[in-house]
C-alpha cells in the first residue's frame, strides 16, 4: 500500500506540539516530529500554517476591540435606562412605603383594639361570674327562709292547737268543778298557760335549729 503524503493537518499538528515544547518549528524539527516528508513540501504547508496563525492571532485583537466598544454601548445604555427608570421606581417604592406604614398603623390600632375587647370581655366574664354566685347566695337566703317560714308555720299550728286542747279542758273543768275549786284553778291557770307556753316556745327553737 502506497504511503500518503503528508497533509497540511499533519504540520499544523506537529507545529502545536513544538509550540508546546517550547521548540522552534523549523522544517527540519516539523519533519522529525512528522517523521516523514520532503522538506519542499513542509516549507511550503508550514508557510500556510504560519499565515493561517497569524490571521487568527490578529484576529482576536479586532474582536477584544468590539467587545470592548460593546461592553461600553451596553453600559451606556444601562446607565441611561437606569437614570430613566429611577423616578418612576422611585415614586413606586415610595407610595409602597406609604402603603406599609398606613399597614402597619392599622394593624397596630387593631391589636390595640383586640386587646381592649379581651380585656372588656374578660371584666364582663367577671361581673357575670360574681352576679351568679350573689344570685345563688340569694336563692339558698330565700330556701332558707321558706324552711324557716314553714317551720312558723308548724309552731303557731302547734301553738294553736294546745290552745284549743287548753280552753276545752277550762270549759270542762268549769262545768264540772264547784265554785271553790273553780276559783283555785283559774288561780293556777296563768302560771299553767305561761309553763304551756314555755314548753311550747322550746319546742318551736328546736325545730328552727334542726330546719337550718
Amino acid at each position: 500500500m502506497p504511503q500518503i503524503g503528508i497533509q497540511l493537518k499533519d504540520v499544523s499538528s506537529a507545529v502545536e506540539k513544538l509550540e508546546d515544547q517550547g521548540r522552534v518549528a523549523s522544517p527540519t524539527n516539523v519533519r522529525l516530529q512528522i517523521g516523514r516528508g520532503s522538506y519542499s513540501t513542509i516549507q511550503r504547508l508550514l508557510a500556510q500554517v504560519r499565515k493561517t496563525l497569524e490571521e487568527q492571532r490578529a484576529a482576536p485583537t479586532m474582536s477584544e476591540s468590539l467587545q470592548q466598544l460593546g461592553a461600553e454601548c451596553i453600559t451606556k445604555l444601562w446607565a441611561a435606562a437606569c437614570s430613566e427608570a429611577h423616578g418612576p421606581l422611585e415614586a413606586l417604592e415610595c407610595k409602597h412605603r406609604v402603603e406599609l406604614d398606613s399597614l402597619r398603623v392599622e394593624l397596630e390600632q387593631t391589636q390595640t383594639e383586640a386587646g381592649r375587647l379581651e380585656f372588656e370581655v374578660s371584666r364582663v366574664a367577671t361581673d357575670l361570674s360574681g352576679e351568679r354566685m350573689r344570685l345563688t347566695s340569694m336563692s339558698d337566703a330565700i330556701t332558707d327562709a321558706t324552711n324557716h317560714a314553714h317551720a312558723l308555720e308548724a309552731v303557731i299550728d302547734e301553738l294553736r292547737r294546745e290552745r284549743r286542747a287548753l280552753v276545752r279542758g277550762l270549759r270542762g273543768f268549769a262545768a264540772v268543778a264547784s265554785p271553790g275549786k273553780r276559783k283555785a284553778e283559774l288561780c293556777k291557770s296563768p302560771a299553767t298557760i305561761e309553763a304551756m307556753n314555755q314548753s311550747a316556745l322550746k319546742k318551736a327553737h328546736r325545730r328552727l335549729a334542726n330546719s337550718r
